[in-house]
């Protein structure tokens, strides 16, 4: 399957879910879209630490 068609996947399904919070928008569409993309988890940080 090309990006294109991952993405517009990823998009279908995300419309399909009901969404509640921040981290189902995060698991839901953010992380797919990347993993879509080719971007590599290893330089996704998913929360940063407040200091």
């Amino acid at each position: 399957m090309d990006n294109k068609m991952a993405i517009w996947n990823v998009i279908a399904s995300y419309k399909k879910s009901k969404i509640q919070s921040e981290a189902e928008v995060r698991s839901k569409l953010i992380v797919p879209l990347f993993e879509a993309l080719g971007y590599p988890s290893e330089l996704r940080a998913e929360e940063y630490p407040v200091i």
